[in-house]
């Protein structure tokens, strides 16, 4: 349980530094329209790349920011990488 709540101070604190130095990485995935088997668009996924805790799962990072209302930050980190 500590383990966690320390996992969850580390990710607060070091959102900003992440986004700064491209920690957070975009990944594209294909959607693909089931009728026709065509390419209809892509949805850009995050992953969080850092060089101290490895890869972390969106379903780490995610939920804290939306709970913290941090989430923006991702949101427009995202924004900027995709455009």
């Amino acid at each position: 349980m500590q383990e966690k709540e320390e996992l969850k101070q580390y990710l607060i604190d070091h959102l900003d530094e992440a986004i700064e130095k491209h920690y957070l990485q975009v990944y594209y995935q294909p959607v693909i329209r089931t009728l026709t088997g065509r390419l209809c668009g892509a949805e850009a996924l995050i992953r969080w790349i850092d060089p101290v805790k490895g890869f972390l799962s969106p379903d780490d990072f995610i939920p804290l920011f939306e709970e913290m209302n941090l989430s923006y930050k991702v949101d427009r980190y995202v924004i900027q990488e995709v455009t």
